[in-house]
């Protein structure tokens, strides 16, 4: 199964394949990456894995989200707009 480039949510998958997928992980993670390719492709992988993962395509954003919520890491884009 080719799993690059589909939108696609790890709820939908099942958990005898992907076992991660099964069950909430309580690990929390923003992107924050203006391409959208690469931020879906990102998220899509890590969700997968287990995490549950927010993201975002500016600094503003960013600043919002970290402000309003806790996540254990954040992969951030350092040319990011804004």
């Amino acid at each position: 199964m080719l799993l690059c480039g589909h939108k696609a949510n790890y709820r939908n998958f099942d958990p005898e394949i992907y076992p991660m997928a099964s069950g909430p992980n309580t690990t929390t993670l923003l992107i924050a990456e203006d391409e959208e390719s690469l931020r879906e492709a990102l998220k899509l992988n890590l969700e997968l894995e287990g995490y549950e993962v927010t993201t975002v395509d500016n600094g503003p954003a960013v600043i919002k989200m970290v402000k309003n919520e806790y996540f254990d890491l954040i992969i951030l884009d350092i040319m990011l707009p804004g």
